[in-house]
């Protein structure tokens, strides 16, 4: 089971995340595999964001299904919040 296969893929949390380029980016790598004929040899799922700007959160909420969270700091806390104040447990990832 290679990390980034369809049985196990990369699980990907970003903090500071801006626009998100690493999600983007992993996303146009594995369309372009599939459509070359080449399906499964990267699978990713974006799990989480972390980001402290208000507009560049805004971009993510409307531009990923991924949860966001308001500042990495604040993912060492006891009962983490997201942006948008609701109590949430941090998704198992592989790769930040």
């Amino acid at each position: 089971n290679y990390l980034g296969t369809s049985n196990n893929p990369l699980k990907l949390g970003t903090a500071c995340s801006g626009t998100d380029a690493p999600s983007l980016a992993l996303t146009l790598v594995q369309e372009q595999l599939e459509l070359r004929g080449l399906p499964g040899i990267l699978h990713h799922e974006h799990v989480f964001s972390c980001e402290v700007e208000p507009f560049k959160q805004a971009y993510l909420a409307r531009n990923f299904d991924s949860l966001l969270f308001p500042d990495i700091v604040k993912l060492t806390d006891e009962n983490p919040r997201d942006a948008f104040g609701q109590v949430q447990q941090i998704p198992d990832y592989n790769v930040l």
